[in-house]
């Protein structure tokens, strides 16, 4: 007698579309992950850069005993740059690649300068010390803010949770 089932058949079509629906829905939950992820590691690479920028500045202005100001030039939230300005750089309406001033880029697309203070940032040359300000970066994964204190320390912090790599402010 033939029966109408036996159990090593195989799988029916019914149990195929659903491991599929399921792997789909695995793949479009990781899919947001793993952007949120690459988003936050270029936020901190960008901020990483930004803040070895300043470091470089401040060390230059003790070593050569000169005041720089730090400057963001800002044409739209993702169109920015952050020179530093004084000592041995003439005051200048030229572009930073012809007038020969320290200049940061961002490397990448995607980072947008959303505010900075409204004091001039400013590193001074005499006893390594500083006015205070703040650049506040953002992209997908969230915000960072680069910190100056009065007494010439740099840091970071993210200000919506922990980043990869950066502390909660």
């Amino acid at each position: 007698m033939k029966r109408p089932y036996a159990p090593d058949s195989g799988i029916t079509l019914l149990e195929m579309m659903i491991v599929i629906m399921l792997m789909a829905m695995l793949g479009a939950i990781s899919t947001h992950g793993w952007r949120h992820h690459q988003h936050g590691l270029l936020l901190n690479e960008v901020s990483e850069q930004l803040l070895s920028f300043l470091h470089f500045a401040q060390a230059e202005a003790g070593w050569y005993n000169v005041n720089y100001r730090v400057e963001a030039h800002q044409k739209t939230q993702d169109k920015w740059h952050i020179s530093i300005e004084g000592g041995t750089h003439a005051n200048t309406d030229k572009p930073c690649e012809v007038a020969g001033r320290y200049c940061f880029f961002p490397p990448q697309k995607g980072i947008a300068l959303v505010s900075y203070s409204d004091a001039i940032m400013q590193f001074y040359g005499r006893r390594n010390g500083a006015n205070g300000g703040h650049l506040l970066l953002e992209n997908a994964a969230g915000r960072v803010r680069i910190v100056l204190s009065a007494k010439g320390r740099l840091r970071r912090c993210s200000e919506l949770g922990a980043l990869t790599g950066i502390a909660a402010c």
